[in-house]
């Protein structure tokens, strides 16, 4: 087969065998706990392996290594596929050696559900990414996109439980993953100051592309360069996902130490930032409400019991940036997650707010005094208090109004 260009360059394939206990046991765990539209998706989907499907992926989605990438992902009709037998074949080799010896390459094959076959193989190459750093670039890149570019809630779904199988592998809390320095400077001035860097980066990936080891002179100000990743976090996903996908190349195909132990330490910490940032915005940016439920749950699970106050910070805390709603603007079936989530948490925690938002027992009295809020909704909000608070069960809200007009005396005596 051809090689691919830059960014899409394949770890070797891994073998058949698995544990029942690794990492793509614990990533099949968590499709488990999918919605139902995820557990559809995942139906009669036979992965091929990393290589094969990211390949796949690509060639469908419109994603082309080495190249800008489109503003909307738009899927094709067509995928680039080896054909069956070949594919047939993959983890015992002989696909490997068949496709050299014959010369077979993929060629243009229609897909009856162009974007199916792509949550199919996001899906797979998101698993078989797990505990390998440069697949886990690589795919984290394509999920985040995925988040920005697809108009599809389906498809940006299956991108939120791609990037939580992820997540969990490296031991990601997205939101408590530092984004970076807070810039007194514009987006603008950021870019700006980026920009050299990211051409030194450029030049020595050009040079390892034609196999050439780069000179001191650009090897250290690509070593430079990889130290002022730290400092400056180019402002838009985009460029972002660039910078990692140039990172990833250095830390996999240069020899030199001087340059790979500080761009694989880099290529973690952007990589991190990358994946955390699109969880988050996943979780407040104006979308439909089941990829935001979604992006709540992924976010909780990763978290643990914080992360419901941290979520609750991040959903109901109006932004100058707009596009973040306050709590009675949420949708229900968002704002019935959170109460839910919020049900399970012992008092201690669900009494804390985190600075900026309403501690979740604050939040969950919101919606039972929400009066545009249905007696299902406000129901499950006066479990949930009564649950937290450790009292039996009353759905009259007379009691929650007693708590609450006592609970705002004791909180101004503690002000």
């Amino acid at each position: 087969m051809k090689a691919r260009a830059i960014d899409a360059e394949r770890a070797p394939a891994r073998p058949a065998a698995r544990a029942a206990t690794g990492p793509a046991a614990q990533a099949r765990r968590v499709f488990r706990r999918a919605p139902a539209a995820v557990a559809l998706a995942l139906a009669g989907c036979g992965c091929p392996g990393f290589a094969i499907a990211m390949s796949e992926f690509d060639s469908v989605a419109g994603w082309q290594p080495a190249r800008p990438e489109p503003d909307v992902v738009a899927y094709g009709e067509e995928a680039e596929r080896l054909p069956f037998p070949v594919r047939a074949l993959e983890w015992s080799g002989l696909d490997v050696a068949l496709t050299g010896l014959f010369g077979i390459e993929p060629r243009r094959t229609k897909v009856a559900s162009p974007s199916s076959f792509a949550r199919e193989r996001m899906l797979c190459f998101a698993e078989d990414a797990v505990a390998d750093r440069h697949r886990t670039a690589l795919a984290v890149a394509r999920l985040s996109w995925v988040l920005d570019g697809d108009p599809h809630p389906l498809n940006q779904i299956i991108a939120v439980h791609g990037l939580e199988i992820l997540a969990a592998d490296v031991g990601l809390d997205p939101l408590q993953q530092d984004l970076g320095p807070v810039a007194n400077q514009s987006d603008e001035a950021i870019a700006r100051a980026w920009q050299p860097h990211v051409l030194a980066l450029r030049d020595v990936v050009t040079e390892l592309a034609h196999g050439r080891e780069p000179e001191p002179q650009l090897r250290d100000a690509c070593v430079a360069a990889i130290a002022e990743v730290e400092h400056l976090v180019p402002p838009s996903p985009r460029d972002r996902r660039g910078q990692m996908l140039l990172l990833n190349y250095l830390a996999h195909r240069t020899r030199d130490p001087a340059i790979v132990a500080p761009a694989e330490a880099a290529l973690d910490l952007v990589m991190r930032r990358l994946a955390a940032d699109s969880l988050r915005r996943a979780l407040y940016e104006p979308r439909s409400p089941a990829v935001r439920d979604a992006a709540v749950r992924a976010c909780c699970a990763l978290g643990g019991l914080p992360a419901v106050p941290r979520i609750l910070r991040l959903v109901t805390s109006p932004r100058a940036s707009g596009g973040i709603p306050t709590a009675a603007e949420l949708d229900r079936d968002v704002r019935l997650t959170l109460v839910r989530l919020c049900g399970q948490l012992p008092e201690q925690v669900a009494m804390r707010a985190e600075p900026g938002g309403p501690a979740p027992v604050e939040f969950l009295y919101d919606v039972i005094a929400d009066g545009g809020a249905d007696r299902a909704l406000q129901v499950a909000a006066l479990e949930a208090l009564a649950c937290c608070l450790g009292r039996p069960v009353d759905l009259d809200r007379t009691w929650a109004d007693r708590w609450w007009a006592d609970y705002v005396v004791n909180r101004r005596a503690r002000g």
